[in-house]
């Protein structure tokens, strides 16, 4: 931290903003919004196979064939069956 002592060293002053890493504005979809997970991988990924989402058979991951980006809102995990996978996978 540093203190301004005086009018120069005020008047001299800038403030540079940098963008937050959450700062997703630059994608533009289309979206699959999922909310409230729940650490119900098995009913996740049933999910996302309706919704045309590829899934890798060795959990590590999922890719839409039409480029489509998953956005979770809500709880992922908190409670549930799978909570431990549902964040390995």
């Amino acid at each position: 931290m540093h203190v301004l002592t005086g009018v120069d060293e005020i008047a001299a002053a800038t403030v540079v903003l940098e963008k937050a890493w959450t700062d997703k504005r630059e994608l533009t979809g289309p979206f699959d919004i999922i909310g409230d997970v729940h650490g119900c991988r098995s009913e996740l990924q049933t999910l996302l196979r309706k919704l045309g989402w590829t899934l890798d058979p060795d959990g590590g991951g999922a890719a839409h064939p039409e480029g489509r980006i998953a956005v979770f809102v809500g709880d992922l995990v908190d409670r549930g069956p799978d909570t431990p996978e549902c964040c390995a996978w």
